[in-house]
């Protein structure tokens, strides 16, 4: 996930930054400079070796100034910070023989070079994209980590159209930057500049004319001697020669290296760089946040934090983003133009998850949602918590592109019963696994609609909880014989009562039924007998009964099923089962996989502690719950004396008299001793 958060971050920048113009992409406190990098993966154990012919890309040959020749040899290319200069490799049309430049990483996998190493301006024509190499740290015929190819790349656009600006980015395939490191970039003024002792490092082509196809890393450190702003060129009395173009123009500061310029020009007299001016930094950075969009993000994450502007998402729509397949924008606070906007999307084929939650959609925004045809692999689909109202709920129900999607929320919508029926009547999602719609105010007439949808066969979650369902729409629900896969149902206060429970209890076709929610329904004694009957639910893991006053004779019922053999969780907090009710589940011997049990707020007593402690069939209990239920000293004890729940690691026994029970421990060794609640039993 970790990945995916960083591309979020940058995709939050690139839309800010091209809306404002501002640069940040490195996350850096200056909005002019990123920070090098020192390598983080080492280098390949066994340097590959290479050999080529090849000639520099320069129109002008550069020169060598001084007399001597100042210039040094690298002969360590494969240690920080010379490993981040590599050989370009490149190859234009109509052209035998390739040609060669350097290039400088200023991130994981992007080289700053030249723009003329990627367009010859006088041609008119562009290298080959398949030719583009770029090969780190070469040392004669020795490439110390590799070579990797280009994805993509970008030139200045002022140097196509008039041969100034010389400077392009390759994007590359794979993050060689990790094993060589890479510096960053700034652009500074001109007074800044001609304050540092720059350096100049790369591959010159003297060298290899004195040793054919051997590649030598060579550079000079020497000071600017003048800025032409009008040209945008740095001045300086370094030593280059042909190859060299493309060498990144940089400087120490403290711990970073930190490129300024692209070397690109020498004529004699003085030799030339392109200027980093905060134009070419912005272009630099926008080419990079292009490049991550269109070709690397799958995730999109934007978390509500600010009132997202139309223009950023106008902007967003605009890329294809061809392997995008997650869209979260949970909390965003949209208008009707917003959804308009990402509605009309015809690129996003790939979009699979799409997250609008809490995001302000109203009637309007949903129709312009369902109108869209593109989506055609959207499989989940989350509109929770908006007003989407009736109408809203309609027109979704009358989509049928999105005949992929599995999932659909909508809870807390305010569909109400009549976008219930409409939703009931839709015919194209017979892919659908989990529906939400709960809380929703659907009534009896809306739950009975649902319950006649005969599509939706793969149906395995239905959340209809905190409805007004009440027992005749629960029994219209207990009566499909369509959802075979339903695999969990939850109802919880749905004011089902006790014939409600009693129509679910006759169920036979839900067989694969594993998770049911009943909480806060009322369904008294009479409704947890009815279900206790039931035969068909044998998979049965997690029952939740909780706020139904099935007092005594409702746990009674309960402890006798035999039928539900996988039951792990069961929650029958706040039922007034009294110790009756608890020394009649005590003695239960189906339940062997039972690895929680919440009894709390039941008033069971000592009398109903002291029962439970001798169950010796619940082996895998883990957790236990008997917290509000006035046990004292003696219920305690007793459940210190069980020698059975070895697996217990949680036991909450809130309200127990901790100055007298502090000091009763159980005689025997829990699972575990640093688990929670194991040795203290007033714990929580």
């Amino acid at each position: 996930m970790g990945s995916s958060q960083s591309k979020q971050k940058k995709l939050k920048k690139f839309i800010a930054n091209q809306a404002t113009k501002e640069m940040d992409l490195a996350q850096s406190a200056s909005l002019n400079k990123t920070r090098s990098r020192k390598p983080i993966k080492p280098r390949l154990q066994n340097a590959q070796k290479i050999s080529f012919d090849a000639k520099p890309s320069e129109e002008i040959i550069e020169r060598v100034i001084n007399n001597p020749d100042l210039r040094k040899q690298v002969l360590r290319t494969d240690e920080w910070p010379h490993s981040v200069h590599g050989v370009v490799s490149m190859s234009f049309p109509k052209e035998k023989l390739p040609c060669w430049g350097t290039g400088t990483l200023i991130g994981p996998n992007i080289v700053l070079t030249a723009g003329h190493n990627l367009y010859d301006f006088k041609k008119k024509v562009y290298a080959k994209l398949k030719s583009l190499q770029f090969l780190p740290g070469m040392n004669g015929q020795l490439l110390p980590f590799g070579f990797t190819t280009v994805k993509k790349y970008f030139v200045s656009p002022d140097y196509i159209k008039e041969g100034r600006e010389d400077y392009g980015i390759l994007i590359l395939k794979e993050s060689i930057g990790d094993m060589t490191g890479y510096f960053g970039l700034a652009c500074l003024k001109s007074e800044e500049i001609k304050k540092k002792k720059i350096n100049i490092t790369g591959y010159p082509g003297d060298k290899v004319k004195q040793k054919p196809k051997m590649f030598e890393m060579w550079g000079m450190e020497g000071s600017v001697s003048d800025i032409d702003t009008v040209q945008g060129h740095i001045h300086y009395m370094i030593d280059t020669y042909g190859g060299q173009s493309g060498s990144g123009i940089w400087y120490k500061e403290g711990n970073d290296f930190i490129v300024c310029g692209v070397h690109v020009l020498g004529c004699g007299i003085v030799n030339k760089g392109t200027l980093l001016t905060r134009r070419n930094y912005q272009q630099i950075h926008s080419w990079i946040n292009q490049a991550t969009l269109k070709e690397e993000l799958s995730l999109v994450i934007c978390d509500g934090t600010i009132l997202w502007d139309l223009e950023y998402l106008s902007f967003l729509t605009k890329f294809s983003l061809a392997k995008l397949t997650t869209l979260l924008f949970r909390g965003w606070r949209m208008n009707e133009r917003h959804t308009k906007v990402l509605a009309q999307n015809t690129s996003w084929i790939n979009l699979k998850v799409l997250d609008l939650a809490k995001s302000n959609i109203g009637e309007e925004g949903a129709r312009e949602l369902a109108q869209n045809t593109s989506w055609i692999n959207l499989s989940e689909l989350n509109l929770s918590w908006n007003h989407i109202g009736a109408e809203g709920a309609k027109a979704l129900s009358l989509n049928t592109s999105w005949t992929n999607l599995s999932k659909l929320n909508l809870e807390f919508n305010s569909i109400w019963t009549e976008g219930a029926k409409a939703l009931a009547l839709n015919t194209s999602w017979v892919k659908l696994l989990e529906l939400d719609l709960s809380r929703n105010t659907i009534h009896a007439e809306g739950a009975k609609a649902l319950a006649q949808n005969t599509f939706w066969i793969n149906l395995s979650k239905l959340n209809l909880s905190h409805n007004i369902i009440e027992a005749e729409g629960t029994q219209a629900l207990a009566q499909n014989i369509s959802w075979i896969n339903l695999s969990e149902l939850d109802l919880k206060g749905s004011c089902i009562g006790e014939e409600g429970a009693k129509a679910l209890a006759k169920n036979t076709s839900w067989i694969n039924l594993s998770e049911l929610d009943l909480s806060g329904n009322c369904i008294v004694a009479e409704g947890a007998k009815a279900l206790a009957k039931n035969t068909s639910w044998i998979n049965l893991s997690k029952l939740n009964l909780s706020g139904n006053y099935i007092a005594a004779e409702g746990a009674k019922a309960l402890a006798q099923n035999i039928s539900w053999i996988n039951l792990s969780k069961l929650n029958l907090c706040n039922n007034k089962i009294g110790a009756e009710g608890a020394q009649a589940l005590a003695q239960n011997i189906s339940w062997i996989n039972l690895s929680e049990l919440d009894l709390s707020y039941n008033n069971i007593r000592d009398e109903g502690t002291q029962a439970l402690a001798q169950n010796t069939s619940w082996i895998n209990l883990s957790k236990l719950d008997l917290s509000r239920n006035h046990i004292q000293i003696e219920g305690a004890q007793a459940l210190a004396q069980n020698t059975s729940w070895t697996e217990l690691e949680v036991l909450k026994l809130m309200e127990i008299d901790e100055k007298r029970s502090r000091s009763y421990r159980p005689k025997i060794i829990w699972k575990s001793e640093s688990k929670e609640a194991l040795y203290s039993l007033c714990t929580l």
